[in-house]
């Protein structure tokens, strides 16, 4: 098991891990039995700066508000969370997450060490830069490498070699000769996707899960036309991992022969397609119904000519007010 322990300024620049990198390392770190490490000055600095964001993101908000309503003369009601709102919020970024995280609290051992780096002026401190709070982290960092390896990921250059690069610092590296295990830097979490393994789930378990739904749904199609729906002769199945990070969202598209049993010499050739998308828990159990896009039949008639039906679906027709929803996906 590797522990990805994630710096404040990646928390904030990938929205509270919402974004569609945050979602596909999310997802990788829950197939592979990872854990995302949180040092509790993290967590900490992460809700105080997340709510100092809100705020000023809503008080935005208004005044640009106010410039429009002078212009326009009059618009409908603008209403954005209160102050109790967007705290309780910004308390919550962590619980969407529990069931990956592994807390670190601070301990005497931690703020002692802490200041005798600060002392020692090593990184992530400087002669004209002292940074305790980083201290701090990098010792609750440590702690974790009695049993696991690490990656710490963080953009904060005082933990690079002369403050740059990809490099830890050589004072840091030295920091670590005494553990089995491995403490490894990245800038950014695309750069921890990058070599992270990339475990997928099975197709066959995937395959399984839609084609009981997609065959019904096609079989209401066809047997009206004398038609049974076959075996599965091509599919394409495009995996993304969603915002929740135990759910992946599946496109797929599966073609079916189909048998007329009216027939007593069915024609080869004749086929149903179908093509939508669903979401799958790890498990391999659906989380939503069948969002059907098209399903397309080809089949003969007399005189061998032949003939094609198209079904579009349409979706999420909505009248009046609606909430806007966040959702965010990325192919994996």
């Amino acid at each position: 098991m590797t522990i990805y322990i994630i710096d404040t300024n990646i928390w904030l620049s990938e929205f509270g891990l919402r974004s569609p990198m945050a979602c596909a390392f999310l997802h990788y770190v829950t197939i592979g039995e990872h854990k995302i490490g949180l040092p509790e000055i993290i967590e900490i600095e992460t809700i105080k700066n997340i709510k100092e964001n809100l705020y000023s993101y809503r008080d935005k908000c208004k005044e640009q508000f106010g410039f429009i309503l002078t212009i326009m003369g009059k618009l409908n009601e603008l209403v954005l969370p209160s102050d109790a709102e967007l705290d309780k919020a910004a308390k919550k970024i962590f619980e969407r997450y529990e069931n990956l995280i592994t807390r670190v609290k601070i301990e005497d051992e931690h703020l002692r060490s802490s200041l005798n780096m600060l002392i020692e002026k090593v990184p992530p401190n400087s002669d004209k830069n002292q940074q305790y709070k980083d201290c701090v982290i990098w010792q609750q960092s440590k702690s974790l490498l009695k049993n696991d390896n690490v990656i710490f990921i963080t953009n904060d250059n005082g933990f690079y070699e002369n403050r740059k690069g990809n490099i830890l610092a050589e004072s840091l590296a030295l920091d670590l000769k005494t553990f089995s295990t491995n403490l490894i830097i990245k800038r950014d979490l695309q750069s921890a996707v990058d070599e992270i393994h990339k475990k997928r789930m099975s197709e066959k378990i995937i395959l399984d899960a839609i084609n009981k739904k997609v065959r019904q749904q096609l079989t209401d199609l066809v047997s009206e036309s004398g038609y049974t729906v076959g075996e599965i002769i091509y599919y394409s199945l495009k995996q993304f991992a969603t915002e929740n990070h135990n759910v992946i969202c599946v496109k797929y598209e599966l073609k079916y022969s189909i048998i007329c049993f009216l027939e007593e010499h069915p024609k080869d050739n004749d086929t149903a397609t179908s093509n939508g998308q669903v979401n799958i828990n790890l498990n391999g159990m659906l989380e939503s119904d069948l969002v059907k896009d098209r399903a397309e039949i080809n089949y003969h008639e007399e005189g061998d000519a032949r003939k094609r039906h198209s079904y579009a679906y349409l979706q999420g027709i909505s009248f009046g007010k609606i909430n806007v929803v966040h959702s965010v996906m990325k192919e994996i």
